[in-house]
């Protein structure tokens, strides 16, 4: 009896496409299998400290307070020094030096007459500074081994509003018109490892936020002017100068449906910004630093399996495994099951399912699906792809 072998045929056709489609994947994990470290702070293990001369006593001195303020900056925490056991790696902190150099850096600042309390009305004259590159791998080790939690270098970037209450009324801070304030915001930033954007102030901003929305630190209408930012927390504050010369400032941080206020005083000479900056660093801290424990061959790392929809094609594939890698934490990605329904990766990571949860918000690549269901047990849990 004859049959028809058209549907044999069929289905082999079928199993060596997919057969082929496979061998494809795994090649291309293959190529694509070279871990990266995300690096959106890329300072995160440098220090620049000024310094009086170049003489090993006084090199020494800097190299441990430099690593200090790495520390800090790792950690999340500003009270570092007290742990148990980091006191030791101060102390040895020419252990964790991979190079350092010098330079020299004129810097004159000439006082604003209508911004005096405001701007500062000092004059910085010429320094030598230290610049110190610390070991990433060693310190983490170290900290691992004394059970410290690390803050990734994958940090969510802050978009940063602020107005001023002047003689002249409410008035936009232009930062790239005062250097002054622009240093104190960016070393109060680099300080704690924090990425950030300004404004572009121009046209479409004033059409979208008004100075008095804005210095009112209204949230739904600060939160709708900086959506063309496309940042990932935004930070507004106002300011104004009393007769003492003191700058008082209201703060409003926004991170998605959740907003945290702050008010804060400097007197004159004083850093306007050390003050906010760290009470948002310690904020983004606690809910992006991971705790640190040592594996076997003495590295820090866990492995969790995801499942992820929305992979149809293998350019689709192929984006998602390097979005993987780059994330910061991750040290190998492994498909473990490829079909036409879903792809599922076991991921080896220094983070849990809650903290890559939290970190893969800040890019809006990956969305949370409803469709799957997550189970902590299994360390498994259900994305859709957005290409």
């Amino acid at each position: 009896m004859l049959t028809n072998p058209l549907p044999m045929i069929h289905g082999y056709r079928r199993r060596f496409v997919t057969c082929l489609i496979l061998l494809s994947l795994v090649l291309l994990s293959l190529v694509l299998s070279n871990p990266l470290r995300a690096a959106q702070v890329p300072y995160l293990y440098s220090a620049e400290l000024p310094v009086a001369d170049q003489q090993p006593k006084t090199r020494q001195h800097a190299i441990k307070k430099g690593l200090q303020q790495v520390l800090a900056r790792v950690t999340g925490d500003t009270n570092i020094a007290s742990k148990p056991g980091v006191a030791t790696m101060i102390k040895q902190a020419e252990r964790y030096i991979t190079q350092f150099s010098y330079r020299q850096v004129n810097r004159t600042f000439a006082p604003s007459a209508n911004r005096a309390g405001f701007m500062g009305t000092h004059a910085d004259e010429s320094r030598r500074i230290l610049i110190a590159q610390y070991q990433a791998q060693a310190i983490e080790k170290q900290l691992a081994t004394l059970n410290v939690s690390i803050w990734p270098a994958g940090r969510p970037r802050v978009l940063i509003w602020l107005t001023d209450d002047g003689q002249y009324g409410r008035q936009w801070v232009r930062f790239n018109s005062q250097p002054l304030l622009l240093k104190q915001l960016e070393s109060s930033l680099k300080q704690r490892g924090l990425p950030y954007e300004l404004p572009f102030l121009d046209f479409t901003d004033g059409q979208r936020l008004s100075l008095g929305m804005a210095g009112g630190l209204i949230v739904d209408s600060i939160r709708s002017a900086s959506a063309r930012y496309q940042s990932d927390a935004i930070l507004a504050g106002r300011s104004y100068v009393d007769k003492n010369g003191t700058t008082h400032s209201s703060w409003v941080l926004i991170d998605g449906t959740q907003t945290i206020r702050f008010r804060t005083a400097s007197q004159p000479g004083e850093n306007l910004f050390g003050p906010v900056i760290n009470q948002v660093a310690d904020y983004f801290a606690a809910q992006y630093t991971k705790p640190a424990a040592l594996q076997s061959d003495g590295s820090s790392s866990s492995a969790l399996r995801i499942r992820v929809l929305g992979i149809q094609k293998i350019d689709q594939y192929a984006g998602l495994v390097k979005y993987l890698q780059k994330l910061s934490g991750i040290k190998h990605v492994y498909p473990t099951l490829v079909s036409a329904e879903h792809t599922e990766f076991h991921i080896n990571t220094e983070l849990n399912l809650q903290q890559f949860h939290s970190l893969i918000k800040l890019d809006k690549q990956l969305l949370r699906s409803p469709k799957g269901r997550t189970n902590y047990s299994s360390k498994t849990i259900t994305y859709q792809w957005l290409p």
